[in-house]
């Protein structure tokens, strides 16, 4: 399974033009009462192309299953995720694709992808 999964990636990886919908992609913080964010700004920008969103959303999507964060929470880059969602590493697998991710954990809520950064659990990338 290692080997299709490197291989589905690589793949994904080459093809850097695909699309992927615009609601996949980033975005802005939004100042939502109970939720703590920060300016988008200030957050660091992986600069992961639209192959690797997909290639992360269908490596994790497939294996964690999906976490429900509290109503007050809205996963947007900037957003500090709430304590009650539990955060997991990066599969080795992509950190070796995407060297870039190394050092992120992700949570997998309400079918989106968010890429933290652990030591002030903000939201760095929403992948859905």
């Amino acid at each position: 399974m290692g080997k299709h999964l490197i291989h589905a990636a690589v793949a994904l990886l080459l093809l850097g033009g695909a699309a992927i919908p615009a609601a996949a992609q980033s975005t802005p913080a939004q100042t939502n009462p109970g939720t703590e964010t920060t300016d988008p700004a200030a957050v660091p920008n992986l600069k992961l192309t639209a192959a690797q969103k997909q290639t992360i959303y269908s490596s994790i999507s497939n294996q964690k299953q999906k976490e429900t964060a509290p109503q007050t929470f809205r996963a947007t880059v900037g957003a500090v995720v709430p304590t009650s969602v539990e955060l997991q590493d990066i599969p080795k697998t992509l950190v070796d694709l995407m060297p870039e991710l190394k050092g992120y954990q992700y949570a997998m809520v309400t079918n989106q992808v968010l890429l933290v950064d652990p030591k002030n659990k903000q939201v760095v990338e929403v992948i859905n």
